[in-house]
């Protein structure tokens, strides 16, 4: 077994869902063998890319033992319960740090990630409210954040440059820290309710292609009537749908699913309309209107 294969199990075995990514050789080329790669060992392996994230052990053993050198892509956002702040010091990421720490204050001590590219990724608690997406230098040039619908390399990955990610420590920190309420007004882009991961029907198995929507939809709405709120719900949905939807739906077809649940009352939410219908013609059909009206 590969550093890498080990690696990559002992991830999900601690519920970081994890896919693989390509590789660069020794020449610095990247493993799609695409000679103008512009992402040399960066992107993913995969079909479904951060979609195809998992905690399975079964699936993770099958990706890496075909491909041992894979990198290990660490999908970020509520599926983690982690963002992560991407410094590049080749587009002057800790002179911007430098100066939102004179500004506002330290970034605290958390578990953090030496890139082999010389820069470092900051690895911090999901929030306990409020949606972080994806921003490219919205904290000042070479600052970039990875929250929902994103990813970063997790170690012993290896960068172009021929040097693994290695983990570290600000502060020799060994655990991830929350992040800084400065840090929180700066990136969260709208506040919601409290978001533990809560319970869902107890189901077991894999959810095939087809079925998706209205098992998710059914999860939702059995979590509505409960109370719970619509981050809740997301949170809850973002697990499921990694660990057992083949292959696992976008980010945003679910954040739909949630929100569209939401929108009922706690205790009446839809409980007959599919999400969607698919007819015998194989043609798919979804909701227009509450009610049970159906579109193409």
């Amino acid at each position: 077994m590969s550093d890498l294969h080990e690696a990559a199990r002992h991830y999900a075995m601690q519920n970081i869902p994890i896919f693989p990514v390509h590789t660069p050789d020794p020449s610095g080329r990247c493993s799609c063998r695409d000679a103008a790669c512009a992402n040399v060992g960066k992107h993913p392996r995969t079909r479904n890319g951060l979609n195809d994230a998992t905690t399975d052990i079964a699936r993770i053993n099958a990706y890496w033992s075909r491909r041992p050198d894979a990198n290990i892509g660490i999908r970020t956002g509520y599926a983690s319960r982690r963002f992560v702040v991407d410094i590049d010091p080749n587009a002057g990421g800790y002179d911007s740090t430098d100066t939102l720490q004179a500004r506002y204050g330290p970034f605290p001590a958390s578990l953090a990630v030496h890139t082999g590219g010389g820069g470092l990724h900051l690895h911090l608690a999901w929030p306990p409210q409020g949606m972080i997406r994806n921003s490219a230098g919205k904290l000042g040039p070479g600052v970039d954040v990875r929250g929902q619908g994103g990813y970063v390399l997790g170690p012993p990955s290896l960068h172009r440059s021929g040097t693994r990610y290695a983990w570290t420590g600000l502060d020799d920190a060994t655990e991830m820290a929350a992040a800084p309420p400065w840090l929180l007004a700066l990136i969260v882009e709208r506040p919601l309710a409290p978001q533990p991961v809560s319970d869902v029907p107890a189901e077991t198995g894999p959810i095939p292609e087809g079925q998706r929507n209205s098992a998710l939809a059914r999860a939702a709405g059995a979590m509505r009537r409960h109370g719970l709120s619509e981050a809740e719900i997301l949170a809850a949905l973002e697990r499921v749908n990694i660990d057992r939807c083949r292959p696992p739906l976008t980010d945003a077809e679910v954040e739909r699913i949630a929100g569209s649940i939401a929108r009922y009352p706690p205790s009446a939410p839809p409980a007959s309309v599919p999400s969607e219908l698919r007819l015998a013609s194989g043609a798919v059909l979804r909701p227009i209107a509450r009610g049970g009206r159906y579109g193409r």
